[in-house]
């Protein structure tokens, strides 16, 4: 890990006029990149999705990656449905390494490739005058606004 290897650079060197001493904070330091990592690498718990599910007024359909509200729909591209579904199922707002690690897989460490897909489900979103149901943006955490419920629920 990157930030381990830099870290642990900061260890005095003898050789380079270091008292050769250990600096009390790396302990500390060490501790809390081997959380981060340890979390950021735990797989997001989420419920099973229908075929086609509601979130709030959108009806999305997975396998024809449409989402509908209000009788107009958008078509999505496969990342752009993956990261609705996981902020569908989340249930909650998720920071930006867990939308990584949910959509593209643990080993995906550029926030870029969020943003990107992000503004871009934004934007088809907005075609359908929903661009506000998610909340957040780039480097915090995102929500999608309204819960989620498979269409059998809803016949119920």
């Amino acid at each position: 890990f990157e930030v381990a290897s830099a870290v642990l650079a900061l260890e005095p060197c003898p050789a380079c006029g270091g008292t050769g001493r250990l600096d009390p904070t790396l302990p500390r330091i060490q501790q809390v990149i081997a959380r981060v990592t340890r979390r950021a690498s735990l797989p997001l718990q989420l419920p099973p999705v229908a075929e086609t599910w509601q979130a709030g007024d959108l009806t999305v359909h997975e396998h024809g990656r449409l989402v509908e509200r209000a009788g107009f729909s958008v078509g999505l591209s496969e990342r752009e449905l993956d990261l609705l579904r996981v902020l569908a199922r989340a249930g909650r707002p998720l920071r930006p390494f867990e939308i990584r690690a949910a959509v593209w897989g643990p080993g995906v460490t550029h926030s870029g490739i969020v943003v990107g897909v992000l503004q871009r489900l934004r934007g088809k979103l907005a075609r359908i005058d929903a661009a506000d149901y998610l909340q957040g943006g780039a480097g915090e955490a995102l929500a999608l606004v309204v819960p989620i419920a498979s269409t059998a629920d809803r016949s119920a």
